[in-house]
């Protein structure tokens, strides 16, 4: 046949290419490890497609099949799939695998953020097929139609599979249900909570952006106690700003214990909550292991430091105190051991940092006695 020739040929030497290296199988399972735990996470489904995905580029890449500086394939443009379709038909599926996922058997780089946002969109995609037809459509379901969509939607919301934003339609669009006596499945709100908090600690987790803006709701429209303690959840979690402070937090404990100044200075400019008993060990051990001129640093600009985030009505006086507390006594042993051993210098740096911890305790205290008494 005419149409064998070059086509065919070509086809056939990709396929003699075909890769079965063992080491490089056990390194894609290996690999493939970090993505099944952000797959389970977020409750993927099909996890054998999945991995047999990515098994399947893995071995391509690792064989030099794949010309990562050319659009096509190194044997030209003349299939539409990709070499990895051709080798592996029926293993290889290109909507099982993302870019972040590529980029990680290229380069050997992790890449949590990048991975989990994609993998986030795919399910928002997914899922918005559901939320969108009960939100805005569903006076124009069949009732068994509804059934399924519904139950789908809440197995998600249970297991933390919304997003925020979806959080927030869920509620509104289990409110007009039930109005309409349509709500095909009793909801336990617990659960819808508990998925809630769930997604919440997932996005801290990966160190997620602080949103600037959700879709809010009135709750006074209608909404039952049910209703309003689940979305009162995503309302505290983002006017608190816990995702700005644990994104801080984490650069506060990093910088702490290798640049103090820039530590103090991220103090001084970014939004803290709160200061908690990690960043207390943290700035204790930070404290402890730089020399002197750090020391000295770190006790005449602390307190400074910490004026601006204590001044805000949102600061968490009473955790924040207890753990300025726990810093203090942490110091003082060090004090203890400094003046043992005869560290001078350091017990001068040491015992000023003490009285700046008492000054910072005392500020608090009185905040939290202003307080008490404006109630």
């Amino acid at each position: 046949m005419a149409f064998d020739s070059p086509i065919i040929l070509k086809k056939e030497k990709i396929l003699t290419n075909r890769p079965h290296n063992i080491r490089s199988l056990k390194y894609a399972l290996h690999d493939f490890e970090r993505i099944y735990k952000i797959l389970h996470t977020k409750y993927f489904k099909n996890i054998d497609v999945w991995l047999s995905s990515f098994i399947c580029y893995s071995l391509c890449c690792k064989a030099n099949l794949i010309d990562f500086n050319k659009k096509d394939n190194p044997y030209g443009s003349i299939f539409e799939q990709s070499i990895e379709q051709t080798l592996f038909p029926e293993e290889y599926d290109s909507n099982y695998i993302t870019n972040g996922m590529k980029e990680f058997v290229q380069n050997g780089k992790w890449n949590l953020k990048t991975i989990s946002k994609e993998l986030d969109t795919i399910m928002e995609n997914d899922k918005k097929s559901e939320l969108e037809l009960i939100k805005n459509y569903y006076l124009d379901l069949k009732e068994a139609d509804l059934n399924k969509y519904f139950s789908e939607l809440l197995a998600r919301a249970y297991g933390g599979g919304l997003s925020l934003y979806d959080y927030v339609s869920f509620i509104s669009t289990c409110k007009d249900l039930r109005i309409n006596n349509l709500l095909p499945n009793e909801i336990n709100w617990e659960n819808v909570n508990n998925g809630i908090r769930l997604h919440c600690e997932n996005l801290i987790k990966v160190g997620e952006e602080q949103p600037n803006l959700v879709n809010r709701i009135d709750i006074n429209d209608g909404y039952s106690e049910f209703e309003k303690s689940a979305y009162k959840i995503i309302s505290d979690f983002l006017s608190e700003r816990i995702l700005e402070f644990e994104k801080n937090k984490q650069e506060y404990i990093r910088l702490i214990e290798k640049n103090p100044i820039d530590a103090i200075r991220k103090v001084k400019n970014c939004f803290f909550v709160k200061f908690d008993m990690d960043m207390a060990i943290a700035t204790a051990k930070g404290f402890i292991q730089n020399p002197n001129n750090r020391k000295r640093y770190i006790a005449e600009k602390f307190e400074n430091a910490w004026e601006v985030n204590i001044s805000n009505e949102k600061f968490e006086y009473q955790s924040s105190m207890e753990s300025f507390k726990s810093l203090k006594e942490k110091i003082q042993a060090y004090s203890n051991q400094c003046e043992k051993e005869n560290l001078k210098i350091s017990k001068i740096n040491t015992d000023n940092f003490i009285r700046i911890l008492k000054s910072l305790i005392k500020t608090i205290q009185t905040k939290i006695d202003n307080e008490g008494e404006a109630i």
